[in-house]
């Protein structure tokens, strides 16, 4: 666990798709892989359906003019291969469909794909990933976990995920799945790392320079812990018992608005006003 740091180059996160399932997010990354002729790497490693998954995002992505060819990684054994990795030496971008992130961790940490991925990354290839995609991103990443609005110890399990950003602890489908409890969990056991959850239907863009912005419908939700005055999670032993945690930061950004996590400062786009709270979460 650290402190955020810069990506290497632009990252877009998707928070997972309603029923309707917008195209909005997906036009928006095949437009910043370069439009018409980009070369768009889906990686469907995560899904419990490669086949069907890998094919709806070829659509798609090649309904906005992009080269869009999907890679079932689905074991160890693939995501070594050569002759199977070579497309992505010559990608333009690289996206993360939904699933499990825990199969995605599993089947690519530490392979030939990955390297290829984090070579690829850092000379300025843009990454993406919607739900289980987008939670892989990040150093320390939530592997699983269960709803709730107060933070308890059981609503959150974390693993290491692949640390394109590091010092972010990202959350998925977030307004819609009542995940703020889990993440102000998360928090509280580094407050260091500042955690985003980002809404379905929504993405936030990840600069190098350290900031990201909100795009789409809903809204993505920081919690900064940085200012933590008391916190018992390091000693409520019972897995099931609310957590205190007294000076969060939590920020509601919309549409346009901006996040420097460096920084750890919102900055409203337009005339839209940043919603920010400081937060106490008591069982007193």
């Amino acid at each position: 666990m650290a402190m955020p740091c810069a990506p290497d180059a632009p990252i877009l996160m998707i928070g997972g798709s309603s029923v309707a399932q917008p195209t909005d997010p997906l036009r928006l990354f095949a437009e910043l892989a370069g439009g018409a002729g980009a070369h768009i790497a889906v990686i469907t490693s995560g899904s419990r359906s490669p086949g069907t998954v890998g094919a709806r995002y070829e659509r798609v992505f090649g309904g906005f003019g992009a080269r869009a060819t999907a890679y079932p990684l689905l074991d160890r054994a693939t995501a070594n291969d050569p002759a199977l990795l070579a497309g992505l030496e010559t990608a333009d971008a690289f996206f993360f469909t939904g699933g499990e992130q825990l199969c995605i961790t599993a089947r690519l940490g530490g392979s030939a794909a990955l390297r290829i991925l984090r070579s690829r990354h850092a000379a300025g290839a843009l990454l993406g990933g919607t739900s289980a995609g987008t939670s892989v991103m990040s150093s320390t990443m939530i592997a699983f976990g269960y709803e709730g609005a107060t933070p308890r110890h059981n609503l959150v399990n974390l693993s290491p995920g692949f640390g394109f950003l590091t010092g972010v602890i990202l959350d998925q489908h977030f307004s819609q799945r009542n995940r703020l409890g889990r993440l102000q969990t998360a928090v509280s056991y580094n407050p260091e790392e500042i955690g985003v959850g980002i809404d379905e239907d929504t993405a936030a863009l990840f600069q190098p320079d350290g900031t990201f912005e909100v795009a789409g419908p809903g809204t993505v939700t920081v919690v900064d812990g940085l200012g933590i005055s008391y916190n018992t999670s390091p000693d409520v032993e019972d897995m099931t018992l609310p957590l205190q945690i007294e000076g969060l930061q939590l920020y509601r950004l919309q549409a346009g608005d901006r996040f420097d996590l460096l920084a750890r400062r919102a900055t409203a786009g337009g005339s839209a006003v940043v919603s920010r709270q400081s937060s106490v979460v008591s069982t007193r």
